[in-house]
């Protein structure tokens, strides 16, 4: 933080009789309030009649506040200020105010000095002179601004004032005979009338132009209007109209419907008869499955029963070798 920047701000704010105490710590650290309050001041110091936007609760008051001093300085004292640097509310903040307080308070000097010089102390002349002081301090501002405006648009000015300037030139070099004076005046005034009439003959052709065409337009619309009129009618005699094909396409619609009503009888009964034919086939699988497993059985026991005898066989002539 600038020290000495501080150091100055707070000796001309106490020089200009600021009602509050300022110390270097008091932009150590972000305040916003103390520097909405110092501009605050100052700025009615400066006019009292300048509007202030006076709240600074939220983020977007605080901005408002700052670019509406900001607008107000550079208006009325050509003066600018960095709205960031007021907006840190520190150190930085501290050298803009700084411009505005050099302001005033040389401002304030210049008046002690004046007031110093008179003779004799007179209220009444004091205050007359701080009156016209202060409408003068305003009148400087004003025609700035004014000026300042039209340095602005000096480019859009500057080629009407070199034509100017050289027809004033043209004028200034034959004044010395007022016969050509004048003649050299009737002759521009006569090219300015025979450029302006030709402009107002070409607007009169575009005119006519413009209204043939537009009675063009209208006879057009004119046109489509009959036509839509007649193709509505049209359609409304079309609606109560009964075609002629319409006995016989009522009579295929019904003849349709029974042989759709067939169609979906025989798919109903082709259907049936598919699925018994699907039953029958699996109980037939079945029948056929169950007579194999019955002869494989029967096979089964006849092998059986001829090993019995077989073996019954062997046992016997064994036992009557033996004997």
């Amino acid at each position: 933080m600038p020290v000495q920047i501080v150091d100055s701000l707070t000796e001309t704010l106490r020089y200009l009789q600021y009602p509050h105490s300022l110390s270097v710590n008091s932009f150590r650290t972000p305040n916003f309030e103390l520097v909405a309050g110092i501009l605050c001041w100052m700025l009615q110091r400066l006019d009292p009649t300048i509007p202030i936007h006076d709240r600074i609760e939220t983020e977007d008051d605080k901005v408002t506040l700052l670019n509406g001093i900001a607008a107000e300085l550079a208006t009325k004292m050509n003066l600018y200020v960095d709205t960031k640097n007021l907006y840190a509310a520190d150190g930085r903040a501290a050298k803009e105010l700084f411009k505005l307080a050099n302001v005033l308070s040389e401002a304030s000097t210049l008046a002690d000095e004046v007031s110093s010089s008179e003779e004799e102390f007179q209220p009444e002349a004091t205050l007359q002179a701080a009156e016209k002081a202060r409408s003068l301090v305003s009148e400087i501002t004003e025609v700035s601004a004014r000026l300042n405006g039209l340095l602005k648009d000096e480019g859009d000015y500057s080629k009407e004032r070199a034509i100017a300037l050289q027809f004033l030139n043209s004028v200034a070099d034959i004044s010395e005979n007022d016969g050509l004076e004048q003649d050299h005046i009737e002759s521009h005034i006569a090219r300015i009338l025979e450029s302006t009439s030709a402009a107002v003959e070409r607007l009169n052709k575009q005119c006519k132009i413009l209204i043939s065409n537009q009675r063009g337009m209208e006879e057009k619309i004119r046109k489509k209007t009959i036509d839509l009129e007649r193709i509505s009618k049209r359609l409304e005699s079309l609606k109560h109209v009964r075609p002629a094909y319409m006995d016989e396409y009522e009579q295929l619609e019904e003849e349709l419907q029974v042989e759709y009503e067939r169609y979906v009888v025989r798919l109903r009964n082709v259907d049936y008869l598919e699925g018994e034919l699907s039953s029958f086939a699996q109980a037939s699988i079945e029948r056929q499955t169950k007579a194999e497993r019955s002869i494989r059985r029967m096979q089964k026991k006849f092998r059986e029963e001829e090993l019995r005898i077989l073996n019954g066989g062997d046992d016997s002539g064994s036992e009557a070798t033996s004997a």
